[in-house]
């Protein structure tokens, strides 16, 4: 398997793309691919390989956005902190 699998990837990264695999022939129809049933593929009735992990609902993991600006409503006159590493002194009004 390994040899069709090198095979495969010297076909797809072929320089000359009138020479390429997926231009002279269809992909689908490399060895590599011989397991694979495309039309239960296309209609989603194979299960996925693999499966993601549970995922936390942990909100310790997570940091609340920042609004970079104002609510509607709000005093105009109020600053807000961005927390920037450098700020140039040009832009200070």
């Amino acid at each position: 398997m390994s040899k069709y699998i090198n095979i495969l990837f010297l076909q797809l990264l072929e320089k000359d793309p009138e020479k390429r695999l997926g231009f002279i022939g269809n992909i689908r129809a490399h060895p590599v691919f011989n397991s694979i049933n495309w039309e239960q593929l296309e209609r989603q009735e194979v299960p996925p390989p693999l499966y993601p992990a549970e995922l936390t609902l942990d909100k310790k993991y997570f940091k609340q956005p920042r609004m970079l600006m104002e609510e509607a409503g709000s005093d105009s006159s109020s600053e807000k902190s961005m927390e920037l590493s450098y700020l140039n002194d040009s832009w200070k009004s």
